[in-house]
């Protein structure tokens, strides 16, 4: 899905499209399982697994009707590395782990605090939290035209995570912490939307697909390393969140230095637009 959208638009609306991709999978992260809440005082577990099914399979007959267009030209000898072959995909999965070792790590500390205080449910309560600034953020920044070096600004987006991580590991009030999380929401809803957006250029488009799909399992593993080394701490300092949210801070500052590697995509446009005005130029001599 992800690699469709630079087919179907262009521009500064691709960023936007990007930015929309970020909300939605917000949206679903926090309305997945609050639906599954609501079905169980009504259903049994397996009408919770029925309508994941039916959700997934109502998804894919959407994305059927999507009509794309026919690849055109003759298509580069491939790799055997695919996408991996290129230096900047290669740090940019780089930097998707770093992101979310530290974002699963920040998901099981979340449930630290909110268990210490007693009402082991708010912890649901913070991680909507979290994802609200990252629908704002994302709104806000896809709505804006897109400017700046995109290292640079990933750079200070992960830098600013890990300095609020690091405000998190300090926070036991629950109010404090929402407010702490809100914040990290707002500054990861930017980032992950640059994020997307800078793959999508760095890859080669007859690899764009593959990318993101590699994106995904990069994701995933970073996620499935951040949750367990974060259980593991919280487990060894008694229940404490301190040393989880400080882990997820080391892996977001792991992030901010990577991303400096991070270069701007090639100016194609603006090499094709010379190369045409010097056409016009000689057909005028």
């Amino acid at each position: 899905m992800r690699s469709s959208w630079p087919v179907l638009v262009s521009g500064e609306q691709l960023k936007t499209a990007f930015a929309l991709d970020a909300v939605l999978n917000e949206v679903m992260f926090v309305s997945g399982p609050l639906i599954v809440s609501g079905l169980m005082p009504f259903a049994s577990p397996n009408a919770a697994v029925v309508f994941a099914a039916c959700s997934t399979t109502a998804g894919v007959l959407l994305l059927l009707t999507v009509s794309l267009p026919a690849p055109t030209g003759e298509r580069a000898e491939r790799h055997f590395l695919g996408p991996l072959s290129h230096g900047q995909v290669r740090v940019l999965l780089g930097i998707v782990v770093c992101d979310t070792v530290a974002y699963g790590g920040m998901v099981v500390a979340i449930a630290a605090p909110a268990g210490g205080d007693g009402s082991g449910g708010s912890s649901g309560v913070l991680l909507s939290v979290l994802s609200l600034g990252a629908v704002i953020s994302a709104l806000i920044y896809g709505a804006r035209e897109r400017k700046g070096r995109p290292g640079l600004q990933l750079a200070l987006y992960h830098a600013a995570s890990a300095a609020l991580l690091v405000i998190s590991a300090q926070v036991s009030h629950l109010v404090w912490a929402g407010l702490v999380l809100l914040l990290v929401g707002m500054v990861g809803g930017r980032r992950d939307t640059l994020h997307q957006v800078v793959l999508g250029e760095a890859a080669p488009e007859e690899y764009r697909t593959e990318a993101f799909a590699w994106m995904s399992t990069f994701m995933w593993g970073g996620y499935a390393l951040g949750s367990s080394l974060s259980g593991q701490l919280v487990g060894a300092d008694d229940g404490s969140h301190t040393w989880a949210f400080a882990a997820a801070a080391a892996a977001a500052a792991l992030a901010a230095v990577v991303s400096l590697l991070v270069r701007p995509a090639p100016a194609t446009t603006g090499v094709a637009e010379q190369a045409s005005a010097g056409e016009d130029q000689r057909e005028i001599l």
